[in-house]
């Protein structure tokens, strides 16, 4: 592999302002209050010299006009006046950086004191590495933090090119605003892809940078990711252009060089996964369409499945609205991933996603029996299930799930929301709620939900495997 010669310093600016050591590149449209936010957590890094560049994407809200340190010098904003999308958005933003290294922060995230000097020194530290990104802390709309996700590496970790391709070809690991890179290596990678639809262009820059150099994973916090309903993750995920966006991906990666089988087979493997995923997601919220959507979208990436009972009978679940089948199908399909994942990365959390454990299926097996007994044929029930159709299925009662994915798409942000939720059911028909033992930290976690049962509704039976709640005063 050919090192990369050293970026051109740029002349200093006007003003005698010499160039900065990173750009951190903010591609904003319609960031609201985050993005003031965002712009600051770059201006006060520690031990670097930045620039920090903006680049409204035709936004409408007025946000970019309020920030309140424009008086910053360090602090540059460009403006498109027609909506461009997130990829042109970033490459404009990287012809318009002077730094060695570039930076990309979404305007919805933040980053930690430290973050920038980590990843400096982490890049400097080898002259083959052209990319370096770390470890994260969840946080909601408020900033509160949210439950950690797996790390993509127990620890620090060191890819070469080729195995640093092969692994990212399967899944992309790589958070975009834990993400710094040398200027000189993008430069060299060429735009971001406006073709790949509005969401994972930042996979394929990552898969085209992991062909000139090393990717560096450090394990520190080096930033806050938001999630919240109006992100471009969250919206790309639920319409399934997310999946389709990634599909291209793969497809633009397999075309554009020597690709080994084995990682061939691991990308298409996981792109099924990927899929069965986003059609299980569509089925709990009954949209069908979405779901046979997502099934042929991974066929046409995968051909193989064409040829396979499984992936038909999958699809012909989704299209009936057999949910059960579509659970029991899902988890065989899943496995035969899994085995085609054999040493990737994601092998072991795709294998948890196929598993089956005897013991909590009897459980639900002796919660339907309960049900029976206790709630009327013409009883109308919820379940706290995980969106795992058996409990409903084997009950025998009208039903549905709780949360109902097609008011509330996850679990509800606080005890108000499940309560709001509860009494939104319920005044639609909703008259027991049950909770199998798998799902008994409801009433820890939501304490104001528990209290909101004990107060005003009777528990008419709790037993290790369910407790069931008559909804009816």
């Amino acid at each position: 592999m050919r090192r990369l010669p050293p970026a051109r310093e740029p002349p200093e600016r006007p003003g005698g302002v010499s160039a900065p050591e990173i750009s951190v590149c903010i591609p904003a449209r319609n960031a609201g209050a985050f993005l003031s936010e965002a712009v600051e957590s770059a201006l006060t890094q520690e031990r670097v010299a930045v620039e920090v560049i903006v680049h409204d994407d035709a936004s409408t809200d007025g946000s970019v006009d309020a920030l309140p340190n424009a008086a910053d010098r360090r602090l540059r904003v460009q403006r498109s006046s027609v909506h461009r999308g997130v990829a042109a958005t970033r490459t404009a933003l990287v012809a318009q950086a002077r730094g060695r290294y570039v930076s990309f922060l979404d305007a919805d995230d933040i980053l930690l004191p430290d973050a920038l000097a980590r990843a400096r020194d982490a890049l400097g530290a080898r002259a083959d590495a052209v990319l370096v990104h770390g470890y994260f802390d969840v946080v909601d709309v408020d900033g509160r933090h949210l439950p950690d996700w797996e790390p993509p590496f127990p620890g620090p970790r060191v890819l070469r090119a080729t195995a640093a391709f092969d692994e990212l070809l399967a899944s992309n690991f790589v958070t975009t605003s834990t993400a710094t890179a040398r200027r000189a290596a993008l430069v060299r990678a060429g735009s971001f892809g406006r073709r790949i639809g509005s969401s994972s262009s930042d996979w394929d820059m990552w898969l085209r940078l992991s062909r000139l150099g090393d990717i560096v994973y450090l394990p520190e916090r080096l930033a806050r990711y938001r999630q919240h309903p109006e992100s471009i993750s969250s919206g790309t995920r639920a319409s399934g252009e997310r999946l389709r966006s990634d599909a291209r991906v793969v497809r633009r990666a397999l075309r554009s060089g020597t690709v080994s089988l084995r990682a061939r087979r691991r990308a298409r493997a996981a792109l099924t996964a990927k899929a069965v995923i986003q059609a299980g997601e569509a089925a709990t919220r009954q949209d069908r369409l979405g779901a046979v959507r997502a099934m042929v979208t991974a066929m046409r990436g995968d051909p193989r499945l064409c040829r396979r009972a499984a992936a038909w009978g999958l699809l012909a679940d989704h299209a009936m609205g057999r949910e059960l089948g579509v659970y029991r199908r899902s988890k065989r399909l899943m496995n035969r991933c899994a085995r085609d994942l054999a040493g990737a990365r994601i092998e072991e959390r795709v294998r948890r996603l196929a598993s089956s454990d005897p013991a909590y299926e009897a459980s639900l097996e002796r919660a339907a029996e309960t049900v029976r007994r206790v709630v009327p044929r013409a009883g109308h029930i919820a379940a706290i299930d995980k969106w795992d159709p058996t409990l409903l299925a084997l009950a025998g009662r009208r039903g549905m799930h709780f949360p109902d994915r097609r008011r509330m798409p996850d679990y509800p942000v606080d005890s108000d929301a499940a309560v709001g939720h509860l009494e939104s059911l319920r005044a639609d028909g909703v008259d027991h709620l049950v909770i199998p033992a798998s799902s008994a930290w409801w009433l820890e976690h939501y304490s104001g939900l528990r209290e909101h049962l004990e107060r005003r509704y009777s528990c008419l039976c709790s037993d290790p495997d369910c407790s069931v709640w008559s909804l009816q005063q």
